[in-house]
C-alpha cells in the first residue's frame, strides 16, 4: 500500500457552509465492497467528512473505508460524485488533531500542487 504525507494547502476561508475544511494533498487508499483497493487523493477533509479523485466514478450513496494515517480505516459514505471527484461524510467524526499529529502538515506552494495534478 502507498501512502503519502499530507500536504496542507490552506484553509477555505471563504467557504461560509463548511468553515473547517482544510485543503490537503493526500495520496491514500479507499476500499469499496467487491472491488479491490482504488488509490485516491484526497484534497480537502474537515472532521466530518472529504473530498477526493478516484480513477473512477463513484456511486451516490456507496460505503467505503478511506485510510488517514495516524487514524487508520474510517468508514464514509460517499455523498455526490461528479466524474471522478467525489465527496464523503464519515460514519464517525475523525479527531484531526491526531490526523495533523502522525503526519505534520507540509506547506505546498500552488505551482508545487498544479506540477503535481498535472
Amino acid at each position: 500500500m502507498s501512502i503519502e504525507t499530507a500536504h496542507q494547502l490552506g484553509v477555505d476561508r471563504y467557504n461560509v457552509r463548511k468553515p473547517d475544511r482544510v485543503r490537503v494533498l493526500l495520496a491514500t487508499q479507499m476500499r469499496v465492497a467487491g472491488r479491490p483497493d482504488i488509490a485516491v487523493d484526497v484534497r480537502n477533509i474537515s472532521a466530518r467528512g472529504f473530498m477526493a479523485d478516484a480513477p473512477l466514478g463513484m456511486v451516490i450513496g456507496s460505503d467505503v473505508m478511506l485510510y488517514l494515517p495516524g487514524i487508520g480505516w474510517s468508514l464514509a459514505s460517499v455523498r455526490w460524485s461528479v466524474g471522478n471527484r467525489f465527496g464523503g461524510r464519515f460514519s464517525d467524526s475523525i479527531d484531526l488533531r491526531t490526523f495533523w499529529r502522525a503526519n505534520p502538515p507540509r506547506l505546498v506552494a500552488a505551482t508545487d500542487e498544479m506540477r503535481r495534478t498535472g
